[in-house]
């Protein structure tokens, strides 16, 4: 019994050969593996030469969370492992789409959005990107710069969400994706955008808040991310009213209790007598969280 207690309190794997004890794997181990697996994925992906070379790398990446989630890993360390992976992929995207259509030589960063912003990718995820691009001429005209050197992003955009797309990372249907010019913008542009939203918190623009207010640079100039988040950070505390629209839009998702604490699920035709633990779960926390942060200038998406 003392035996027994010993070995799940340092939650020990035995390792049994024709019914006799034979050797344990300690968590510890289970760990060094798992590192050891990582490094693998990860050196296969910075030297992925091909497209081809990558679709096979993400294939490795969602075996490896699949694995690491039948191994009873936590959640935290699951989406760590899952989004500093598929950042890498997404940076190996870039460079080759680069290749194919060369972004302009100004400075410019890739955004991830959504659950890719605060890094909280599952095994299945869409892409949710955009481009932050710096943009000035010699007149001091940045609308007229920006424009000059949008098709250019957009063409190397292209390329990099069709790649995604290809490596596992299925398109958005909300088209929010970098290919899109409107989500293809200058650091001007995007001031602009983030301060019609929070000027006029419609439903449109409280829906766009809560996706793109969780952006953080992936790949590029990251630079360019931090001054946006550092502007974003004085001017919605400066907007009581966007922050209390934010709250109120927040309250419309219940959680998926009855009147007697029984759960309430769902009767659609797809998947019945299930429960979206994404949509009615996590988002009433990250929904909190997001308001808290953005109240109080909090620059940390996750």
């Amino acid at each position: 019994a003392a035996q027994a207690m010993a070995l799940h309190r340092f939650r020990h794997v035995i390792v049994m050969e024709e019914g006799r004890v034979c050797g344990m794997v300690s968590e510890r181990d289970l760990f060094t593996l798992q590192r050891l697996s990582l490094g693998e994925i990860a050196k296969s992906i910075d030297r992925a030469g091909t497209v081809e070379d990558l679709v096979e790398a993400a294939s490795e990446v969602r075996r490896l969370a699949a694995g690491l989630l039948a191994h009873g890993v936590d959640a935290e360390h699951l989406t760590q492992f899952v989004t500093t992976l598929n950042d890498a992929v997404v940076q190996r995207v870039l460079v080759l789409a680069a290749r194919v259509a060369p972004p302009p030589a100004t400075g410019w960063c890739w955004l991830g959005l959504g659950s890719e912003g605060r890094m909280e990718q599952t095994l299945s995820t869409d892409q949710d990107n955009a481009i932050l691009f710096a943009a000035a001429d010699d007149t001091g005209d940045a609308t007229a710069a920006a424009a000059a050197l949008r098709p250019a992003f957009l063409a190397f955009a292209e390329q990099a969400n069709a790649m995604l797309d290809r490596c596992g990372f299925p398109l958005c249907r909300g088209e929010i994706m970098a290919k899109n010019p409107r989500w293809c913008l200058s650091s001007a542009e995007w001031r602009e955008t983030f301060g019609d939203w929070i000027r006029d918190a419609n439903p449109a623009a409280l829906l766009n808040a809560a996706i793109f207010f969780d952006f953080r640079a992936v790949a590029g100039d990251t630079s360019l991310a931090d001054a946006l988040r550092a502007w974003l950070n004085l001017a919605v505390p400066a907007h009581p009213l966007f922050l209390r629209e934010m709250v109120l839009n927040a309250l419309q998702t219940e959680p998926p209790l009855g009147i007697f604490r029984d759960f309430v699920v769902k009767e659609d035709k797809d998947f019945p007598g299930t429960i979206d633990l994404k949509l009615v779960g996590a988002r009433p926390f990250i929904d909190a969280a997001r308001i808290l942060a953005l109240a109080a200038g909090v620059s940390v998406s996750n």
